[in-house]
């Protein structure tokens, strides 16, 4: 069925010059763009009329890297977003443990560690105070490092005096702080507790309504491989569009499921991140002499594992924190396009310290960038002072220094390490901590949209408003081009449409 959406304020559209203020929707397309007088005789057809009531109509958001499914399973967690001061997170921890059963696991998300002073975090002794026999994990905002106690470690049958693994304390020194392997083996152990296949499918649901609020149209998620069944199987039962980089080495698996992206973070990542000072640089850390962080691949292994996708011509994105780590990577590509160039749109997740001359050789071998600014917004540069100094403090996050060498960059909340709110990225991006990596509001909301739809190789049909595509659309109440910059990120979304359907009205 045809219907006219018209009276907007204003129509972003991209590549359309013509002032417009009205769009023709035909099924799940976009059938043409113009003014409402343009289509009087759809009108004296009896087509369906939508007022937009003087809405600002864009493209709809592309969230280019979400961890979709942790984001719904965040829904059961403890959230102590904003919260830096101790007593008050360890009293919302306490107090939410008095409302579940005494066997229900306190698990919490978002917990402030890289913003809150070393001193002032909270260690297993205190949580022991009233949680001495509870099930408990404590993880930080970015999920590389969380807190716990000796009783939640022996009961999960993780020997943490010989982990095997990284972790942010020596077994003489117990604070609850782990990471690397062991923290990652205890959230293993949780989530298999917690999160059964339907648990799964009414925590997905949830999520897209969350995700559509946001005016979010489709995501490129990080799915690691036990909730890939499940992903797969419940996508067509989501509003939004579903883009799957699944986290295994198992590239044959993938390719034979008919998915043609692979990677992320998680069981694949080249290195960790900066909170746990796993992150892997050229130089050491200030704080740690002699730990440059980690590699997680000797070079022939990532090599191996790359060129496995390739040669299959799948696209392969990888966590890279560090600059060591996103270093490897490109040396990695570069070797395999002088072997056997492919035109993949491979790509780099995170990107978050470069030089001038990584840059240059992403351009010249063109990858692809998905990066966060909500964590400028979240870890604005000067939080690296300490550890890293003012030279790689400046490097972190970049964005202009990307877009302006040409490079495809595309935006990603990393959720649910950052809200999955695209105005939020387009707020972050445009007022960035560092001037030198501000970009203009038209360029970030560019990069939010086709530049994400052409990372996922979904420029022909989604990322711009143009006849043919997909009616994926966001309303907004004011225009980013227009209002004060500090203000793009109390944006109301009012209504959310995807191929054609309204979806989402606040």
């Amino acid at each position: 069925m045809k219907k006219l959406i018209y009276n907007a304020k204003r129509i972003h559209t991209r590549n359309f010059s013509k002032k417009a203020d009205a769009l023709l929707v035909d099924g799940d397309r976009i059938a043409a763009i113009g003014e409402k007088d343009d289509f009087l005789s759809e009108i004296r057809k009896g087509i369906q009329l939508i007022d937009a009531d003087q809405a600002v109509i864009l493209p709809g958001f592309i969230d280019a890297h979400n961890h979709f499914c942790y984001m719904a399973e965040d829904a059961l967690k403890i959230d102590l977003g904003g919260l830096f001061d101790k007593d008050l997170i360890l009293e919302k921890i306490f107090t939410s443990a008095e409302k579940m059963p005494k066997n229900h696991p306190i698990l919490c998300s978002n917990w402030e560690y890289d913003n809150t002073h070393k001193e002032l975090r909270v260690t297993a002794d205190e949580l022991d105070v009233h949680l001495a026999n509870r099930l408990l994990q404590i993880n930080e905002r970015t999920g590389h490092l969380s807190v716990t106690n000796k009783y939640t470690l022996d009961y999960a049958g993780i020997d943490w005096q010989h982990s095997g693994g990284c972790c942010a304390w020596s077994p003489a020194e117990f604070t609850g702080e782990i990471c690397g392997k062991i923290n990652s083996r205890l959230w293993k152990y949780f989530k298999d507790m917690m999160y059964s296949p339907e648990n799964l499918k009414l925590c997905l649901k949830n999520a897209d309504r969350l995700a559509l609020s946001h005016g979010i149209t489709g995501i490129h998620v990080i799915c690691n491989e036990d909730d890939l069944p499940v992903l797969f199987d419940f996508q067509d039962c989501l509003s939004i569009n579903v883009h799957i980089f699944t986290e295994t080495k198992d590239v044959k698996k993938i390719h034979d499921l008919g998915l043609h992206q692979i990677g992320g973070c998680g069981t694949v990542m080249v290195d960790g991140d900066t909170s746990a000072e796993t992150a892997a640089f050229f130089e050491p850390y200030l704080t740690s002499k002699n730990n440059k962080g980690m590699l997680y691949y000797k070079d022939e292994e990532l090599y191996e594992y790359v060129k496995a996708a390739h040669t299959r011509d799948m696209q392969i994105g990888l966590h890279c924190v560090g600059d060591a780590a996103s270093d490897q990577l490109i040396r990695v590509f570069e070797r395999l396009q002088k072997e056997d160039p492919r035109p993949i749109r491979h790509r780099i997740e995170h990107f978050e310290f470069s030089n001038p001359d990584m840059i240059r050789r992403v351009k010249e071998n063109d990858i692809c960038l998905s990066v966060q600014p909500n964590f400028n917004h979240i870890w604005p540069h000067e939080d690296y002072l300490v550890d890293l100094g003012e030279e790689r403090s400046l490097q972190a996050d970049r964005v202009a220094s990307l877009v302006n060498a040409g490079i495809h960059v595309c935006f990603g909340s990393d959720c649910p390490v950052t809200p999955c709110e695209p105005l939020l990225s387009i707020h972050s991006a445009v007022n960035h901590s560092n001037p030198a990596e501000r970009i203009d509001v038209n360029t970030a909301i560019d990069c939010q949209t086709w530049q994400s739809a052409y990372c996922g190789y979904q420029e022909k049909e989604r990322g711009s408003i143009e006849p043919g595509k997909f009616a994926d659309l966001v309303f907004l109440a004011e225009d980013p081009l227009t209002v004060p910059s500090e203000r793009i990120k109390d944006i109301q979304v009012l209504h959310t449409f995807t191929e054609g359907q309204n979806v989402f009205s606040a």
